[in-house]
């Protein structure tokens, strides 16, 4: 007997349940499961279009991402811009569109010296409707738009280099606000890129005889043009010059005024009424002629006389040389913007000559 009760106990500690094929062991009674469900929502492409309906500024950032990138396909990113450009004409004031203008703009600036000749004039078309439409929102933005421009107009790439000139041309015919603001806070910078656009800042060269001397596209008269209309803007009270660009000698004034009058009275074309406290960061001017390179970029130049002194000591020099250069060409129409220009410079002189002495 007691070694059947033995052989019982010994069985129950020590046996090993036979499995039948095919079929697992049970799990013992402390075992956790560790498997678990992830639950999955499946949305259809008709809820997908109710959802983006709702928030179509995350559409238009994707488009933006894709513009920014150099490497994305050419034909979508014209075709990002061509969209965009026809919502800024169809809906302005972005009254229903709603179009992130801020995002836009920090691309579009960086469009302006992209290498694709199509996505710059694509650019500056979106840049010249801001422009027309946002003029508030260009000028809280000025300042970083034009050190893209100033990038484009000192670019390796020659062609990126002429278009420089039509995107300036916006932002200083965009309003008298942006003309102002161009010309009192970036006047040195404007003209010593000018001086490397065109090529005149090497002494003793004649500009045609260089292999520089290449009409882009027929942009060297926009571009002597574009000089003359910032000297005019530039250096010459309004007041003082016509609609063609040509000073306004010898005229009288037909209401008489006490002799005094003009001593005491603040000149109305006068910006800087304090000028004489140094507040403004006013320029020093010296007797020894300074170079353009020795001239603050940061400088501003908000009073006609402080543009005066400055372009004269600084560039006058190496632009009437250039500009002499123009007038040997073959090009009739570059013989007659030139022309004027050198009208202009010697008129300068005067003022320069009057304001020192």
């Amino acid at each position: 007997m007691a070694s059947n009760r033995k052989k019982k106990e010994k069985k129950k500690d020590f046996v090993k349940p036979k499995l039948k094929v095919g079929k697992a062991a049970h799990n013992p009674a402390n075992h956790t499961s560790t498997e678990f469900k992830a639950k999955r929502i499946n949305i259809t492409s008709s809820t997908k279009h109710l959802i983006n309906h709702g928030d179509p500024t995350t559409e238009y950032l994707k488009k933006l991402s894709i513009l920014r990138k150099v490497t994305a396909n050419l034909n979508s990113r014209k075709e990002i811009l061509a969209e965009f450009l026809d919502i800024l004409k169809r809906d302005p004031f972005q009254e229903t569109n709603k179009l992130p203008l801020d995002d836009l703009i920090k691309v579009i600036k960086a469009l302006l010296f992209d290498q694709s000749k199509k996505i710059r004039h694509d650019a500056r078309a979106i840049l010249e409707e801001l422009i027309r439409n946002h003029n508030n929102l260009i000028i809280l933005n000025h300042d970083s738009i034009m050190l893209y421009v100033f990038s484009a107009m000192t670019h390796l790439k020659p062609t990126i280099r002429q278009d420089s000139i039509l995107a300036i041309n916006l932002i200083i015919n965009g309003g008298e606000k942006l003309k102002n603001l161009t010309i009192s806070n970036h006047w040195i910078r404007i003209w010593k890129n000018i001086l490397v656009l065109m090529n005149w800042k090497k002494e003793n060269k004649s500009y045609t005889d260089s292999n520089d001397f290449k009409d882009f596209n027929g942009m060297r008269f926009d571009q002597l043009s574009f000089i003359s209309s910032l000297l005019k803007d530039g250096c010459f009270p309004r007041e003082e010059y016509d609609g063609e660009g040509n000073s306004k000698k010898n005229r009288e004034d037909t209401i008489q005024i006490h002799d005094l009058l003009n001593t005491y009275m603040i000149k109305p074309n006068m910006s800087m009424l304090y000028r004489n406290l140094k507040l403004f960061g006013n320029i020093s001017v010296s007797s020894k002629n300074p170079k353009a390179d020795e001239l603050a970029d940061t400088t501003l130049c908000e009073d006609v006389d402080d543009r005066v002194k400055s372009f004269y000591e600084g560039f006058y020099n190496s632009v009437s040389k250039g500009i002499s250069d123009f007038t040997k060409v073959d090009d009739n129409k570059l013989v007659v913007i030139s022309n004027k220009i050198l009208n202009q410079l010697l008129e300068i002189e005067k003022l320069y000559k009057a304001i020192s002495d």
